[in-house]
């Protein structure tokens, strides 16, 4: 058995314990882009009146009870894709 180890062992191991945990740590991710944001959250985090975002309709957004939410995962496309042709109207 192997007493001391030299840094490419240390290495080797710190990339096959990578690729064990890569799986897990992925859906962690995933799982926080599905969180669902309260019309307050979704108000602070694009700059907006909660009025504003009560009156008009962005993706992602559902009501549950009554209550309004906002699917992170969603939105974050939703922005994502408002640059890309803001940008492309700009520079295309």
């Amino acid at each position: 058995m192997k007493t001391s180890f030299e840094q490419q062992d240390y290495e080797s191991m710190a990339k096959a314990m990578l690729d064990i945990l890569k799986p897990y740590l992925t859906q962690r991710n995933n799982d926080a882009d599905e969180r669902l944001w309260t019309l307050k959250e979704t108000a602070e985090f694009l700059g907006v009146k909660d009025s504003w975002l009560y009156n008009n309709d962005l993706p992602g957004k559902l009501k549950i009870k009554g209550q309004v939410r906002y699917r992170k995962s969603k939105l974050l496309k939703f922005i994502k894709e408002q640059e890309i042709q803001i940008t492309e109207k700009r520079y295309g």
